[in-house]
């Protein structure tokens, strides 16, 4: 039986590239590992500064403090498994993944060589974006109702707001759990979403599934944007003080221009030439 000369790519080379298995060409894989580790050690220390301060004073925990801590422990876990992705050569292209990455993943019963290493790949890498997939709907959600609830504390002097802010909460909650659904059972049976040889299997479009779950997410930015940038202006404060608050507030604007260009790249990453490389972007952005 012929020997293996070295390394088998994950998947085959492009013509005329060499894989460098040693040094594989880093697609942004350091830059998604540090990225990450900053924002959860970021998010932690204030997540942790929050907790500390209300527990130091005795203060009562609101809704918005338990939906907030919710949303750390699953934003947590999603990072975890991208973090895992980029074990598994997210970040690098997928032709310069080595057999030997993949000792321990999914063992799978192929004659030819391409589809052997190509199966293990696909099955483990997919794995851990599907489970991603489901934790990003309750992470994101509960994010932005902890930000509504705030909003709805703080202009509870409003009724008709405060009411609305209540409204737009629930409404936003049957608008994800069909999404969420859609991602569970984005193939039945399910384990076909990661395992293309399980036949027959009926499966929606991944993607598309993302898009419109992203869509969703830019709406409620804008919303939970502009809802207290109006309210400030009808409050009875000085001129400069209500431009302050206004300045203050436009910094979430940030995170809704970062949500409309994630938007973007995943409209331009419908059809991937290289998915480990094209993941990290959407992964950095989320």
């Amino acid at each position: 039986m012929a020997q293996e000369a070295g390394p088998v790519g994950a998947f085959p080379p492009p013509p005329g590239r060499v894989p460098n298995f040693a040094q594989p060409e880093d697609l942004g894989r350091t830059n998604l590992v540090v990225g990450l580790a900053v924002m959860a050690g970021l998010t932690t220390v204030m997540f942790g500064l929050r907790s500390y301060s209300k527990t130091a004073l005795n203060t009562h925990w609101y809704t918005e403090d338990w939906t907030c801590l919710a949303a750390y422990g699953l934003w947590m876990c999603y990072i975890s498994t991208v973090l895992v992705m980029a074990h598994y050569g997210e970040g690098y292209h997928e032709w310069e993944v080595t057999k030997e990455a993949y000792k321990e993943v999914l063992r799978v019963g192929h004659n030819s060589v391409e589809s052997t290493f190509r199966k293990p790949f696909e099955a483990k890498h997919c794995q851990w974006l599907y489970i991603g997939s489901i934790l990003y709907c309750p992470a994101a959600y509960l994010t932005k109702a902890t930000l509504l609830l705030l909003e709805a504390r703080v202009f509870a002097v409003y009724e008709r707001v405060s009411r609305g802010v209540f409204a737009f909460i629930y409404i936003l909650l049957f608008c994800y759990i069909p999404i969420m659904m859609l991602k569970v059972l984005v193939c039945i049976p399910v384990p076909a979403t990661w395992d293309s040889d399980i036949k027959p299997a009926n499966c929606l479009n991944q993607r598309k599934v993302f898009i419109s779950d992203m869509c969703l997410g830019v709406f409620t930015d804008i919303i939970i944007l502009l809802l207290p940038l109006a309210m400030t202006f009808s409050l009875r404060l000085p001129f400069w003080t209500k431009v302050k608050v206004v300045a203050l507030l436009s910094a979430g604007g940030i995170a809704t221009g970062v949500s409309i260009f994630r938007l973007y790249k995943s409209v331009l990453f419908l059809e991937p030439s290289d998915r480990t490389e094209g993941f990290v972007l959407l992964d950095i952005t989320t």
